[in-house]
């Protein structure tokens, strides 16, 4: 869908909603469970969204895929012609089921563990997006229980998290136009690692955010701004090692692989 020079912006827009979600999630839902509607509203709302999008997207979402629009037109031109020689390319390919399954499947298995690198760093993707979602607990415990404030305002602190993610974003963006250069210069050829660098900023940031929050929020005479402006560090580390990753994954997944395989 995108080509080498905007993937990089493409994949950062996706994964800052993909944080930005769950940091808006647990303060949305306490002002809803405290107003009229009750807590089960925090289940009917994403429900009717979630049914809405799936009903206007099976009436009005037209296929975008090259292939299956030419196999569509190919048999309107039949119909419309008479002519039952015309056919698209695609008509010219028989469906496996083994051959999906090695495509789709194992060769993506075989990377993770044949590649050391890809498993490394899946498994550190893996660690730190579990502590993104403990981290979500944990800003329950300590807001709610240590400080004592309500269920929605216990949420507010989330906003440490999405400036984080906002200016995680914004970095990625000033390291666009030198990625766009280097790519030019290599003939339009992606190198992986020309990802990693902001990864190991992100991930000696995000390490400084845990202990900042661990040791900031454990107590209530500490100021609650300390253990919130913790999830500033927090946003941006694991935003900006997540997406580095995850682009450094997509790049070596990417590189051609043997015709022998």
């Amino acid at each position: 869908m995108y080509s080498n020079e905007v993937r990089g912006v493409a994949v950062a827009c996706f994964s800052a909603t993909i944080f930005c979600g769950p940091f808006m999630g647990p303060f949305i839902g306490g002002f809803i469970t405290n107003s009229y509607l009750g807590w089960r509203w925090t289940a009917y709302i994403p429900a009717l969204m979630g049914f809405s999008s799936c009903i206007f997207a099976f009436f009005f979402q037209k296929e975008s895929y090259g292939p299956v629009i030419l196999v569509e037109k190919a048999a309107n031109l039949r119909r419309l012609t008479r002519n039952w020689g015309i056919h698209a390319k695609q008509d010219e390919v028989e469906v496996d089921l083994g051959e999906l399954l090695k495509k789709n499947l194992s060769r993506p298995i075989r990377i993770l563990f044949t590649e050391p690198i890809i498993l490394l760093v899946t498994i550190y993707l893996s660690f730190i997006y579990g502590l993104l979602y403990l981290n979500l607990t944990a800003y329950g415990l300590v807001f709610g229980q240590v400080y004592g404030w309500a269920p929605g305002v216990n949420g507010l602190p989330y906003f440490g998290l999405i400036i984080g993610v906002f200016i995680g974003f914004l970095s990625i963006l000033a390291t666009q136009p030198g990625y766009v250069k280097k790519l030019k210069a290599n003939n339009n050829i992606p190198v992986p690692e020309w990802r990693l660098p902001l990864t190991m900023v992100g991930g000696i940031i995000f390490a400084a955010g845990l202990f900042w929050f661990g040791w900031g929020g454990y107590k209530a005479s500490t100021p609650w701004i300390v253990p919130t402006l913790a999830g500033v560090f927090l946003g941006f580390g694991i935003y900006v090692v997540f997406l580095c990753c995850l682009n450094y994954i997509i790049g070596k997944s990417s590189e051609p692989i043997p015709i022998n395989e």
